[in-house]
């Protein structure tokens, strides 16, 4: 197992992720952070997590963007972390590359009937048996905010499947 220390959009500290392939440092990533796809460089092999390597996620092939940056460019970021006493997330994003993009949307689908519902869950189970495929922003317009709580519960308890659609762009 090899361990990687990634910078990350809007996160003000290096993350640790963890994979059986070996990559190049300054590969850029799409990277699974608090249930969220965000953008990441790998900065450098991490030889000693400071967690237990069974918390720390994975990164796969799948997840990188085939472009790698420089040594120069690297070293460009914390030199800038550094003179500008700042977090990495407010440098990063001055070395992204305009012509990624990417939208990630979740839908949520019928799996199988639940018991004890309230009116209010029923109502949302009904919705989505009828349309088979529901966005959770058409379910929070909705149902309200509070619906994601819910969503959440049902997920676990494997009465509705939680579907992720990531579309990446080059422009």
């Amino acid at each position: 197992m090899i361990f990687y220390d990634f910078l990350v959009t809007g996160i003000p500290i290096p993350l640790t992720y963890k994979s059986e392939r070996e990559f190049k440092k300054g590969s850029l990533f799409f990277l699974r952070v608090q249930g969220r796809r965000r953008l990441g460089i790998l900065i450098k092999k991490n030889r000693k997590p400071e967690i237990k390597p069974e918390q720390i996620k994975n990164v796969e092939e799948d997840d990188f963007l085939g472009l790698i940056y420089p040594e120069e460019t690297l070293n460009l970021i914390m030199w800038m972390k550094e003179y500008y006493r700042t977090g990495f997330d407010k440098i990063i994003q001055f070395f992204l590359p305009s012509s990624i993009s990417y939208i990630e949307k979740f839908y949520y689908s019928f799996i199988r009937e639940a018991d004890n519902l309230d009116e209010k869950e029923k109502e949302i189970i009904d919705y989505i048996k009828k349309r088979k495929k529901v966005s959770r922003k058409v379910l929070m317009r909705r149902f309200g905010a509070g619906v994601i709580h819910i969503l959440k519960r049902f997920e676990e308890k494997g009465v509705l499947k939680r579907i992720t659609l990531i579309k990446s762009q080059r422009k």
